[in-house]
């Protein structure tokens, strides 16, 4: 039996010969797709282990980027770099639920433009959003005598803890 190299390629981990659509797209691939991720994903578990903080601002971000062109039809202006230099100065647990939302739904999600809230609060300022598209009706969960839990906002005249 004769394998030809055009058709089947050697996984170093596996030590078996194998058809080329079980690797990676392009040049002189020697893991396959299964081997391959699970070497990406204990690198990324490494680097989350030594700074915990930045899978936080990572599932935070994707949020806010899920949040920001599904209901605010905005496109995201803000990096997860930044969300992780917030969550640090601001010095927010790493066991802290937060959320990410703009506090004027009329321009995109900045760092001149964001709110960092409770899950809960987030639910409920997308759905007035989605439901009525009133800024009022939404800047209305960003008032401190609501007593919702707003972590920081961008606009410093409204910061509560």
């Amino acid at each position: 039996m004769s394998l030809g190299s055009d058709d089947h390629r050697l996984c170093h981990c596996c030590k078996m010969f194998l058809p080329h659509a079980m690797f990676k797209p392009g040049g002189r691939r020697t893991l396959c797709r299964m081997h391959f991720n699970e070497r990406i994903r204990k690198i990324k578990l490494h680097i989350w282990n030594e700074v915990p903080q930045e899978r936080q601002a990572k599932n935070i971000w994707m949020a806010a980027y899920a949040d920001s062109s599904k209901v605010f039809k905005l496109k995201i202006s803000i990096t997860p770099a930044v969300v992780l230099d917030l969550l640090q100065q601001l010095q927010i647990p790493i066991n802290e639920s937060v959320r990410l939302l703009p506090v004027d739904p009329h321009l995109p999600l900045s760092a001149q433009n964001f709110c960092l809230t409770t899950p809960t609060n987030r639910k409920d300022m997308c759905v007035a959003w989605k439901r009525m598209q009133d800024k009022q009706s939404y800047s209305m969960f960003l008032d401190p005598l609501t007593n919702r839990k707003i972590y920081a906002t961008s606009n410093q005249s409204m910061k509560t803890s």
